[in-house]
C-alpha cells in the first residue's frame, strides 16, 4: 500500500507540473540542484517561519514556487517568483506545516523537495 501511495503522489505532482507548463522533470542534460534550510516558527500559531532555497544550476532565470502539501488536488501555489538570476530565494511569513518547494530554470528543468517548517 505504501508504494501505491507514493505512485499516486508522484502522478499528482506530474499532473501539477503539466498544468504549470513545465515539460521536463529531472532531465539529465543540465545541472540544477537545490539545497533547503528552514527557520522554525517562534511559537504555536505564529507565521514567522522561513524556507531558504539555494540553487546550483547552469541556466539562471530561476522561478521559485512554494505550494501547500496537497498534490492530489494539484496543490495551491502560495508564492511564485518572477524569473531571476538570484541563486538564493527566501519564502517568508510561513506557518508551521509541510510545503512543496519547486525550482525551474530557463530550460524548464525542475527540481522539487518536500519541506516541513517546524514549531520551536
Amino acid at each position: 500500500m505504501k508504494n501505491f501511495s507514493k505512485k499516486f503522489i508522484s502522478i499528482g505532482i506530474l499532473l501539477m507540473f503539466s498544468l504549470l507548463g513545465i515539460s521536463e522533470l529531472n532531465a539529465q542534460d543540465s545541472k540544477l540542484e537545490i539545497k533547503i534550510e528552514t527557520v522554525s516558527v517562534s511559537s504555536l500559531g505564529s507565521d514567522d517561519g522561513k524556507i531558504i532555497v539555494n540553487v546550483d544550476g547552469d541556466n539562471p532565470d530561476f522561478i521559485y514556487r512554494l505550494l501547500d502539501n496537497a498534490p492530489w488536488d494539484n496543490g495551491n501555489i502560495l508564492e511564485s517568483s518572477e524569473p531571476t538570476t538570484d541563486s538564493q530565494y527566501t519564502f517568508n511569513n510561513l506557518k508551521a506545516g509541510k510545503y512543496l518547494v519547486c525550482v525551474t530554470d530557463k530550460n524548464r528543468l525542475t527540481r522539487f523537495e518536500y519541506v516541513t517548517v517546524e514549531e520551536e
